[in-house]
């Protein structure tokens, strides 16, 4: 079932034997222990090291029920919709594999998704609460508040062997903010270690100092203003809203080459070989590629014989030399013409896409000379 807790939602799957009914949530580590009485559900939740008591009433229907805590707070929910979110299996074999499942597990945090903030809790040291009082989900934001601001390589904790507590250094692209993670292993686990919630708060005030027009206003009016908020606008745009000329997405495309009379249904085919080709390359986790909008070196997300994924800033005639208007960053046409040979070819070639992923090159692609 689904509840929602105070404007929170939760998910829950309680089991039944007679009138007893039992269960647990993700969201703060919560579990549920109640008896059946007709259409009424009264009991005990557990959240950690707080407890209380519930009572929830079901409609008519067996669809949804209302009912309230012991303070009077209101706890509501529904039943969960078939192929509905499920618990992920998440891999803490390394400390790769963790900050990984984390950075994948908070990126897809979004509405009626705050379960996922519970589980990405869970890779984080346990009994890592810190003397100030802040709670585990909200240490949990504030990491990866700081993470978003960062662009890193997950990848080469575990090169050479591992200390006990093997660290890594991840930072800001065009900055000198960074931020030391630590990981530790309980019981053949790994763990991100939290930082102190002070260390984080300072780290986040430095790194949107460092970035003074990279926040909210810039992030609504050019969602291509870095290599990162490119590939996440075009991967988001057109899960959301298809391969269609009129899809905003398609912006992230650079089609200057191609004719009027043809764009419509060029635009369409490049973007659907686009994202099929991105697809078989790997899942991107959006902290790997760079997000700083005031470089201008192109970013070559993946390289293969038959064609490369570049994403490279783009001259238009608004914003010529001289102009103060910011240049947008887009996938290059000429990366994306031979995307149907490549994207046949990935299917055998899985063994080049390992060295070849998310590499940072230094060069130019412009078409007109830069300012």
């Amino acid at each position: 079932m689904e509840l929602a807790v105070a404007g929170r939602r939760r998910q829950a799957d309680p089991p039944q034997e007679g009138t007893r009914v039992w269960g647990t949530y993700p969201l703060y580590n919560g579990r549920i222990e109640a008896v059946i009485t007709g259409r009424e559900l009264s009991g005990e939740w557990i959240e950690e090291k707080q407890s209380g008591s519930f009572v929830f009433v079901q409609s008519r229907d067996g669809e949804s029920f209302s009912g309230r805590f012991e303070s009077g707070e209101w706890w509501t929910g529904g039943r969960s919709q078939a192929g509905g979110q499920v618990a992920l299996a998440m891999d803490q074999s390394k400390p790769e594999l963790t900050l990984r499942a984390f950075m994948n597990v908070m990126n897809g945090i979004g509405p009626g998704s705050m379960d996922l903030l519970g589980e990405a809790a869970l890779l984080l040291e346990p009994g890592g609460e810190v003397a100030d009082g802040i709670s585990r989900l909200d240490h949990t934001k504030l990491l990866f508040d700081v993470l978003d601001h960062m662009t890193f390589r997950i990848w080469g904790i575990s090169s050479g062997g591992l200390s006990e507590r093997p660290t890594k250094v991840v930072s800001q692209a065009g900055s000198d903010v960074s931020l030391t993670l630590e990981f530790t292993q309980i019981d053949g686990r790994w763990y991100i270690v939290p930082p102190d919630p002070a260390v984080l708060e300072r780290t986040l005030e430095a790194a949107i100092k460092a970035r003074p027009d990279h926040e909210e206003e810039l992030r609504e009016t050019a969602p291509f203003h870095s290599p990162r908020a490119s590939l996440r606008s075009f991967i988001l745009g057109v899960k959301s809203g298809g391969y269609v000329a009129s899809n905003p997405a398609v912006g992230a495309l650079n089609i200057s080459d191609v004719s009027d009379l043809a764009r419509d249904r060029e635009v369409v085919l490049l973007a659907n070989y686009l994202k099929r080709t991105l697809d078989r390359i790997s899942f991107v986790t959006w902290q790997e590629v760079p997000d700083d909008p005031a470089s201008r070196k192109p970013y070559v997300h993946f390289q293969h014989v038959d064609g490369d994924v570049v994403i490279a800033p783009y001259e238009s005639e608004q914003a010529s030399c001289g102009s103060s208007l910011r240049r947008p960053w887009k996938i290059s046409v000429a990366c994306m013409r031979p995307l149907r040979r490549c994207r046949r070819r990935l299917g055998s070639d899985r063994q080049h896409r390992k060295v070849s992923i998310s590499r940072f090159v230094i060069g130019s692609r412009r078409r007109r000379p830069v300012c």
